[in-house]
């Protein structure tokens, strides 16, 4: 025969369980976290292999310069008016 349980023995039991889900809930989070900053840090880098190979010189530049150079090539997009 099963033995019932208490309310304080079924209310630890809970508590268990929120403690066990809340630890699932954080790892998920950190593994997307990583999975973005992965992702974000591939496109940082792809672009700046991308902006190498077009323009060779901008390795020789400092940070500065190179948002300097940057700034000149942006061109801002007008908004498609209806």
């Amino acid at each position: 025969m099963t033995e019932k349980k208490t309310p304080q023995q079924r209310l630890a039991e809970i508590e268990e369980k929120q403690r066990k889900l809340a630890v699932q809930k954080k790892a998920i989070l950190n593994s997307l976290r990583q999975q973005n900053r992965k992702a974000r840090t591939k496109l940082l880098i792809e672009t700046g292999a991308e902006l190498e190979l077009l323009f060779p010189k901008i390795k020789d530049m400092d940070i500065q310069q190179r948002r300097e150079f940057i700034r000149k090539l942006y061109v801002p997009i007008a908004p498609k008016t209806s």
